[in-house]
């Protein structure tokens, strides 16, 4: 509770208070450190914002204001959000060393600002003085405007406007003379605009103002634009053109172009080969990109690309419905589905793969892989040297036939007849009877001597002697009864 006197021997009063209202002692003065930070800072509670006095440099923050100097200059800046406002709640001037400062609250008439430049002009560039007479007369109905013998400067309503187009509207001459004379005409009822000039005494045709009522299809506005494009950069007719075509589509004026050409065949070059005479061309020219397509009044179309105007790809036909088939020069992939190594090439050689028209087939001496020597003729003599074995039961053998008994060497060839296992062999050789009534039969039993013709035995070695029924004509050469 001790109430000092002082305070490191200083009296209370010589403090500022912090919480109540103080004054500061004219002739104070505060020295601040050779540090950049500021030396006073006062915060505004309701806003949060601060007031810094001090220090010398630093950008501007947000949500504080500088006051602040170096060398001799003073800085006074606001906050890097804010605005600096100048005698913003009073109505007096701001002064610049004795002078007044312009702003958009005291300029204009009767402000006395003396501008250098009107609109980047010099005031020299300006001179009313030169116009006939220093105002403007306005017409109205009673006393309209004759528009083509104004000589003064005038504005009000033309009652007859012929050189315009319109009957009656409303019109602003501007004259220098006579025989210098500018004129704005606004009709009535359309609002089109037109003006023209008197130059030197002789009145300019009228030029129509274009507006979003009045331009479009028909209207013969010539733009210099299309959505920002010069006509360069769009793709238009360049008319006819002749010569080298590796160079007459170069875009010197524009990336795009449509050309016509005619008889190419003379005064042209580096044109497609064998293409029609007559047609059109579509080409761009990009920085590097270049592009042609031809097209013939005919229908085939040709085209090339190329990189810098080298034409690298030369000239391609395109294939359609109206010029392929035999004779086109196209070289398809698939031919009915197939690749070509599917068809024989016309220019194979036949030898050892084809058969030739004229040839034979390199087996035609062999049937199902015999030769055909191990076969036997059947329309000339000829030999076997295998076994052969007939099995139909109505084989036909005519003609003469001949078995050799012996072969070269003296060798005897058996003759075997060969029959089931049962039964064994057996051989019937029948011999038509004449007028074809029946047949003669020697029949051969296998295992026996009992040969038969026409049915009657054939007595043998074998089967003679007594009980044989073997009834001869002579016995030793003798007859029945003849004495010895």
């Amino acid at each position: 509770g001790l109430d000092a006197d002082t305070l490191d021997g200083i009296q209370g009063a010589s403090f500022l208070r912090s919480d109540a209202s103080d004054s500061i002692a004219a002739g104070t003065t505060y020295t601040f450190g050779t540090s950049n930070a500021e030396g006073f800072r006062f915060t505004n509670s309701s806003y949060s914002k601060s007031l810094y006095i001090g220090g010398w440099s630093g950008a501007n923050s947000s949500g504080i204001s500088r006051i602040r100097n170096s060398n001799d200059n003073l800085h006074i800046d606001c906050g890097s959000a804010g605005s600096l406002y100048f005698n913003h709640y009073a109505t007096g001037n701001i002064y610049y060393r004795g002078f007044t400062l312009w702003g958009a609250v005291n300029d204009g008439s009767g402000s006395g600002l003396d501008a250098d430049l009107l609109d980047g002009q010099q005031g020299s560039y300006y001179n009313q003085s030169q116009f006939t007479g220093s105002a403007f007369t306005s017409r109205n109905s009673g006393n309209a405007i004759a528009i083509d013998s104004v000589t003064t400067n005038m504005v009000g309503y033309v009652n007859s406007s012929t050189a315009a187009g319109y009957a009656d509207g409303a019109g602003f001459s501007a004259a220098y003379s006579s025989s210098w004379v500018g004129q704005l005409f606004v009709d009535f009822r359309t609002g089109k605009l037109s003006t023209r000039g008197k130059n030197n005494g002789t009145w300019q045709a009228h030029r129509f103002m274009w507006d979003n009522l009045n331009d479009g299809s028909g209207s013969g506005l010539d733009a210099d634009t299309v959505d920002g494009k010069h006509k360069d950069f769009l793709m238009h007719y360049k008319g006819i053109v002749s010569g080298n075509w590796d160079t007459i589509f170069s875009q010197t004026d524009g990336h795009m172009g449509v050309y016509q050409v005619q008889n190419i065949t003379s005064g042209h070059s580096n044109y497609p080969s064998g293409a029609y005479t007559y047609g059109g061309v579509m080409s761009w020219q990009l920085d590097d990109s270049t592009f042609k397509l031809y097209a013939p009044h005919t229908g085939q179309l040709h085209y090339q690309t190329g990189w810098n105007n080298d034409e690298y790809s030369g000239w391609r036909k395109i294939w359609d419905t109206g010029n392929d088939g035999s004779g086109s020069g196209l070289d398809a992939d698939l031919l009915d589905g197939q690749h070509g190594s599917y068809y024989a090439p016309a220019s194979h050689n036949h030898s050892g793969v084809y058969l030739p028209v004229s040839g034979k087939a390199a087996d035609s001496e062999l049937l199902d892989g015999i030769n055909s020597t191990s076969f036997l003729r059947s329309d000339a003599t000829d030999a076997a040297t295998g076994a052969l074995t007939f099995t139909s039961n109505a084989n036909h053998y005519q003609g003469h036939h001949y078995f050799d008994a012996y072969d070269s060497s003296g060798n005897h060839y058996p003759h075997y007849l060969s029959g089931s296992s049962n039964n064994g062999a057996q051989v019937n050789l029948r011999v038509q009877q004449s007028g074809g009534g029946g047949y003669d039969v020697l029949y051969i039993p296998n295992g026996s001597n009992n040969i038969t013709w026409r049915g009657n035995n054939v007595w043998n070695a074998g089967n003679d002697g007594s009980g044989s029924g073997l009834d001869a004509d002579t016995c030793d050469g003798q007859h029945l009864g003849t004495s010895a």
